[in-house]
C-alpha cells in the first residue's frame, strides 16, 4: 500500500514538473518584403529602405569601420547601415585606406548574395 502511494506521488510530481518546464509553441511573426533600393553616385540610402537590399546599386560613398577578415571589410553607409563587403578584387586599392576613413565606392552583388565591391577610393 504505501510502495503504491509513494509510486504514485512520485509520478504525479514528475508530470507536474514536465508539464511545467515545457514552453508553448510560438510562431513568429511574418517579416513583410522590402523593396530594392538604387544608390546614385554621392547619394545615401534614406527612408525605410535599408541599403542592405541594394543588390542594384552601383556606387556609395561611407566610413570604413575596418577588417572583418582577409576578404572582407565593414563599412557604415548609414548610422543604421553598416554592411559587410567582399575586396577580394581590390586589394591593392586598399592601400593606404585606413579604419576610420570615409571612402566612394562601386559594388555589386554575387550570386550568393554577397555584395562585391569592384572600386574603392580614400575620399579627401
Amino acid at each position: 500500500m504505501k510502495k503504491a502511494l509513494i509510486i504514485t506521488v512520485v509520478l504525479a510530481i514528475t508530470t507536474t514538473l514536465f508539464t511545467a518546464c515545457t514552453q508553448p509553441a510560438v510562431q513568429p511573426d511574418p517579416v513583410p518584403p522590402q523593396e530594392n533600393v538604387t544608390t546614385e553616385p554621392g547619394s545615401q540610402p534614406s527612408g525605410n529602405s535599408s541599403a542592405k537590399l541594394a543588390a542594384e546599386a552601383k556606387d556609395a560613398q561611407g566610413k570604413l569601420n575596418g577588417w572583418i577578415d582577409n576578404n572582407s571589410v565593414e563599412i557604415e553607409i548609414t548610422p543604421s547601415d553598416t554592411l559587410a563587403f567582399r575586396v577580394t578584387d581590390v586589394l591593392d586599392q586598399l592601400e593606404g585606406i585606413k579604419d576610420g576613413d570615409m571612402v566612394k565606392f562601386s559594388y555589386k552583388a554575387n550570386d550568393q548574395g554577397q555584395m562585391i565591391i569592384t572600386k574603392i577610393e580614400k575620399l579627401q
